[in-house]
């Protein structure tokens, strides 16, 4: 059942908070505060300063959270071209350590932030990590990660790490804060940046990102416009923030439209039907533009990343000075940008990486975005091949549409491809997801992986990785850029690297599924089980989907219920028909420990269902114990309807959860 917390809980932490921060609200100089990029000894700490006239901060560090001993502090230049953020790299920290630190300015003071350093890979110990995405701003503050790291909200206490994973922001219009697009109908069209755009109108996008961003973070009002509020209150991002340390990965709402694809080339649209834009070796590159350049660095300065991009946009500078930007990595400054060969990631920031948490897991995030090729509009062959969806190879009209034949004429998928339509490019040699640098890095962090001996390997990609039957669509691994998938599922298979899991989400429903690959993949019809491997998909921290039909806003999650089960029946019988695993892990090796609200068999029984949950807004945990034992959790709230920015916090609620034993 969900609770809604008592106005004498909400003033108990109310008066907590306002003498830990110092500070009343109409004071306040610090608007967020984090810390993200943890390794076994150092971190990087951000800040966002909201007040014009500041231009330094200092950060102090201790292990409790007085501050009775101070460990470290370090002062920075707070830029007001990096949207009046400070990013500071401390390091010779201890591994495996708590650490809280606040940010002070004069005589102002932060609330306090804390973070875990990560356990060193000789050290056995319990991990725990949440992580979630898909943050869009029609449903803000979000009450289902509001009161993060604290007994309010059980399932994000003591975490050592969260994982930002993909869509952190919206571009897309909220009551009451303009984004890209129509803001309603007759209104005046905000125009999507294209690879063509100038540096006055990429100035004009990171503005308006910027606003964005920090209405993730504040509270906001009944109209829709942020608006700040007590520290205590409902707060968007604030307190996931300042809990915990981060990871952060970019996905297709922080760069859109035609953009998201930062391999493509500069005159492809967002869904491409010209088979010659399905590869682009040679360049020019969306990621070269200034259009990319403004909405990544708005994605950087705003998020607790170790990559930063840095300085103002001068429109007399061209693409070879990156229009007056440079780049910088806090973690790494002798090496800020790939120094490859490769002309698509040349040059580029560099936000994929390794680290180990502690001696039995090996985590990995891969960027799948700023190096990919162009989405075609249809899925690829490879894909689709049931017998039941007879193949079509995609046909265009004159004005270069989907022949309407071949597409849903309305409806919530108007204008994508029917199931069996599939588009022959998406298959072309030498198309690329990750860009052949880091194609290259993640195989050999997978051979890395293996000899590591960890018993567990986590990697966070922002595009779901299984295939999803007729709703497989072009932007996912499996329907466009199938090749890539398979080549990595094929290493993994050939390594006989155990327990990995994929981490991600994007899909707006939570599900975890197991993986299917072709061994040949010019044997369509020889699918194999990727063994001892799984994804595990999170639900939206607010997005559209679980608050649209076919379930119910008006319904408790019990009375929504049987319409999951009749959802999953339809998904389940669909995967089938594509010779794809159904949703769950029924009968994995080492599976123990089921439970699911509203399934009193879960644990003697179990089903799909169990392992499903499309209804809610939420997030997901992982939990390792001494014995590398990992414990699965979905916590969520039942979805609320767009632009209705509840004022109550919801305590969310353990949905289902498993576990399972590591395969040596």
């Amino acid at each position: 059942m969900i609770q809604l917390i008592s106005l004498r809980q909400w003033l108990v932490i109310a008066v907590a908070t306002s003498l830990i921060s110092g500070v009343a609200e109409a004071k306040i100089t610090f608007l967020g505060l984090s810390a993200g990029d943890m390794t076994a000894e150092s971190a990087v700490l951000w800040v966002r300063v909201n007040h014009p006239k500041l231009s330094a901060a200092t950060v102090e560090i201790a292990k409790d959270p007085s501050f009775k001993a101070i460990v470290t502090s370090q002062q920075g230049t707070v830029n007001p071209d990096n949207n009046g953020t400070l990013k500071l790299k401390v390091s010779g920290l201890q591994s495996n350590t708590k650490y809280y630190y606040h940010f002070k300015s004069g005589s102002l003071t932060s609330w306090v932030g804390s973070f875990y350093t990560n356990p060193g890979p000789t050290e056995n110990t319990k991990f725990k990590i949440a992580f979630t995405g898909d943050a869009d701003q029609k449903y803000r503050p979000y009450p289902a990660i509001e009161y993060f790291g604290n007994t309010l909200n059980v399932g994000s206490t003591e975490l050592n790490a969260f994982i930002f994973l993909g869509d952190t922001i919206y571009e897309t219009s909220a009551t009451g804060l303009p984004g890209f697009g129509k803001v309603s109908q007759g209104s005046v069209n905000t125009a999507i940046p294209s690879g063509s755009a100038s540096p006055s109108e990429a100035a004009n996008a990171l503005l308006i990102l910027n606003k964005r961003y920090d209405a993730n973070i504040k509270g906001v009002a009944a109209t829709g416009a942020a608006e700040s509020r007590p520290v205590t209150g409902l707060n968007g991002v604030r307190s996931l923030l300042s809990s915990t340390g981060i990871y952060t990965l970019l996905d297709n709402h922080e760069i859109f439209g035609a953009l998201q694809s930062g391999g493509a080339p500069i005159n492809a649209v967002k869904e491409n039907s010209n088979p010659s834009y399905a590869t682009n070796p040679s360049g020019p590159y969306n990621n070269d533009t200034i259009a990319f350049l403004a909405e990544t660095k708005a994605f950087y300065n705003n998020m607790p990343t170790a990559v930063d991009i840095v300085g103002k946009i001068d429109a007399a500078k061209g693409a070879a000075e990156h229009f007056g930007l440079s780049f910088a990595n806090l973690l790494a400054p002798e090496a800020p940008v790939d120094r490859s060969t490769d002309p698509r990631s040349s040059g580029k920031p560099v936000n994929y990486f390794s680290r180990r948490w502690g001696k039995n897991i090996y985590y990995i995030q891969v960027d799948d975005r700023t190096y990919r090729d162009a989405r075609m509009v249809a899925p690829a062959r490879y894909a689709l091949t049931p017998a039941t969806f007879p193949l079509q190879e995609a046909k265009f009209d004159a004005s270069g549409q989907l022949d309407r034949s071949q597409a849903y004429e309305s409806g919530f998928q108007k204008g994508d491809p029917k199931p069996g339509v599939y588009m022959a490019a998406n298959q072309a040699p030498g198309r690329t997801m990750l860009g052949t640098t880091q194609l290259e890095w993640l195989l050999a962090e997978l051979n890395n992986a293996k000899t590591s001996q960890a018993l567990w390997t986590v990697i966070a990609v922002s595009t779901p990785i299984d295939q999803r039957g007729s709703l497989t669509d072009s932007k996912s691994w499996a329907g466009g850029y199938p090749g890539e998938r398979n080549q990595i599922f094929k290493k993994i298979a050939d390594l006989s690297l155990h327990n990995v899991v994929f981490l991600t989400t994007d899909d707006h429903n939570a599900r975890i599924n197991r993986l299917k690959y072709q061994p040949d993949p010019a044997n369509d019809a020889n699918w194999a089980n990727l063994p001892y491997a799984f994804q595990v998909l999170a639900g939206p921290m607010g997005a559209v989907g679980p608050d649209q039909p076919p379930f119910h806003v008006t319904e408790t999650l019990a009375k929504d219920y049987s319409t999951v089960i009749s959802d999953l029946i339809q998904k389940d019988n669909d995967l089938a028909a594509f010779q794809q695993p159904t949703i769950g892990l029924v009968g994995y090796p080492g599976m123990s420990n089921i439970s699911r609200i509203f399934d009193s068999t879960s644990a003697t029984a179990p089903q799909s269902v169990d392992f499903y949950n499309p209804d809610t807004f939420g997030y997901t945990t992982l939990e390792w114990d001494e014995a590398a034992m990992l414990t699965i959790s979905y916590w969520g709230i039942k979805a609320y309807s767009a632009n209705q920015y509840p004022k109550n916090y919801k305590k969310p609620q353990k949905i289902l959860s498993f576990s399972v034993t590591p395969s040596p």
